[in-house]
């Protein structure tokens, strides 16, 4: 007579959604991280076909400066340095408008054509209702 073994049942999850809020947290933020990973191309769709170059644009001055700046901080008190200076986190500079990111970072908005047209955009090409932000 043979014994019969257990059998489990196949879970694609060891605890149950619901039934752990760390768990449900954990997981609420990684699917909120895949949603956000998405590619210049999707942020910037809301922004007119003609204004595209003159973004991107914005886009590049805004890193390469942003980069200028933090390679110059130490690694453990960039956000701490930048904020000090600039009254602004870091992490501030993608939802302002570009009008007041360049006037924070002083950028010369002349080295855009048509800085005009897209100064109320953000970064990742949203329309500023608030001009100032």
């Amino acid at each position: 007579m043979k014994a019969e073994l257990p059998t489990a049942k196949p879970r694609s999850m060891l605890v149950e959604p619901g039934k752990s809020r760390r768990l449900d947290a954990i997981r609420r933020q990684s699917q909120q991280a895949i949603l956000a990973d998405t590619t210049d191309q999707d942020k910037i769709k809301s922004v007119e076909p003609q204004l595209q170059p003159v973004f991107n644009q914005a886009r590049e001055l805004i890193d390469q400066k942003l980069a200028l700046i933090i390679s110059n901080y130490p690694a453990k008190m960039k956000n701490k340095l930048f904020f000090l200076r600039y009254k602004i986190q870091l992490e501030e500079c993608e939802v302002k408008s570009f009008k007041s990111v360049f006037e924070i970072l002083e950028i010369n908005t002349q080295r855009l054509k048509h800085f005009k047209s897209i100064e109320n955009y953000n970064y990742h090409g949203k329309l500023m209702e608030n001009q100032d932000g």
